[in-house]
C-alpha cells in the first residue's frame, strides 16, 4: 500500500501519465473545464486516457485521507470514494478500448480481414444484419469496418474486448498476461468484478467495508491498468501510428543524424510538425 499521491504520480509517469493543471471557468450556468498536457508524441486517445487518469486522481487524495474515529458514516463515506475512483478508472480503461479501436478500424475494409476472426467478430457483437444490410447496398466488400460497428461495444466485458482486439491483429491477453487476467478474469479478485458488484449490488456489511474495494485494492487496480494500456498504446503505434506519430519520430531520427551542438530545441521540433500538419493546438489532433 502507498498511500502517498506524490509517490503514485511518481509511478504514473513512468507510461508518461503526467499531471495535468485543471481551471474551472463558469459563465452563468455553463462550465468549461481548460487543461494542458506536456507530452506531444502521443495519439489523441492516450492523451485522453492521460485526461481521464487525471480525474480519477481527483479522488485519490480522500480515499487516503486518515481518520480519527471509526464512525460509521465516516467509513461509508471513505468505501464511496475507493468505489468511485474505481469505477471511474474502468470507465478509463473502457473508453480508451472503445476510441482506439474505432480510430483503427476507420482504416480496415473487410475485404482485407482475416476472415475467421471476421466471422467471430459480427457474431459476437450481433452485427451480422449491419453487415449484410451493408453488403447489399454496396454490393462488394469494399466496406469501411467502421461503418457496421453499433453505438456501444461493451468494452467491459472480457470476451468482446478479445475478439474486436483480434480482428485489429492485437492480442490482450498476450500483451501481459497477469494484468489481463487481473483486470478481465470472471474471478472475484478482478478489478472488472469488482466494479460490477459496486454497480449491481447492495452495499457490503459494515464490518467488510474496509476490506472491500481496499485502498491497497485501488492503487493496484490504478498501477495495473495504466501499465496495461501503456502495453496497447505501445502495439498501437508498432502497428497503426498517428500521422502526427509518424512526423515526430521521422524529425527525431533526422535531428539525431546531426552533430549535437547542431540540433534544434525540443520546441523547434514541435512548431515544425504543427506547420507540417497545419496543426494549430493539440485538439485538432482529433479529425486526423
Amino acid at each position: 500500500m502507498i498511500e502517498n499521491e506524490e509517490e503514485i504520480w511518481d509511478l504514473l509517469n513512468k507510461f508518461n501519465v503526467n499531471k495535468l493543471s485543471f481551471t474551472y471557468n463558469r459563465r452563468g450556468k455553463l462550465i468549461t473545464e481548460v487543461g494542458a498536457i506536456n507530452r506531444f508524441m502521443f495519439s489523441l486517445t492516450y492523451t485522453k486516457f492521460v485526461e481521464h487518469i487525471n480525474r480519477v486522481m481527483m479522488i485519490y487524495p480522500k480515499i487516503i485521507e486518515k481518520k480519527s474515529t471509526k464512525e460509521i458514516s465516516e467509513r461509508i463515506e471513505q468505501y464511496l470514494y475507493r468505489s468511485n475512483f474505481l469505477i471511474l478508472l474502468i470507465n478509463s480503461l473502457e473508453t480508451y478500448l472503445d476510441m482506439v479501436f474505432r480510430w483503427v478500424t476507420k482504416f480496415l475494409f473487410i475485404k482485407d480481414l482475416n476472415k475467421k476472426n471476421f466471422i467471430k467478430f459480427i457474431k459476437t457483437f450481433r452485427i451480422r444484419d449491419n453487415f449484410f444490410n451493408k453488403l447489399i447496398e454496396k454490393d462488394n466488400l469494399n466496406i469501411v469496418l467502421t461503418e457496421i460497428l453499433n453505438e456501444r461495444m461493451d468494452f467491459q466485458n472480457r470476451d468482446k474486448s478479445r475478439v474486436a482486439y483480434n480482428l485489429i491483429n492485437i492480442n490482450l491477453p498476450g500483451l501481459y498476461e497477469d494484468y489481463w487476467h487481473n483486470i478481465f478474469d470472471n474471478e472475484p479478485t478482478s478489478y472488472m468484478q469488482a466494479r460490477h458488484r459496486i454497480i449491481h449490488n447492495v452495499m457490503p456489511v459494515i464490518e467488510n467495508i474496509e476490506s472491500e474495494c481496499s485502498v491497497n485494492f485501488v492503487e493496484r487496480a490504478l498501477l495495473d491498468i495504466v501499465n496495461y494500456v501503456f502495453f496497447i498504446e505501445e502495439k498501437r503505434l508498432e502497428l497503426y501510428p498517428d500521422p502526427i506519430e509518424v512526423e515526430f519520430f521521422k524529425e527525431i531520427e533526422t535531428e539525431l543524424s546531426k552533430p549535437e551542438d547542431q540540433r534544434r530545441p525540443f520546441e523547434d521540433l514541435i512548431n515544425n510538425i504543427t506547420e507540417k500538419l497545419k496543426i494549430e493546438k493539440i485538439e485538432d489532433l482529433e479529425d486526423i
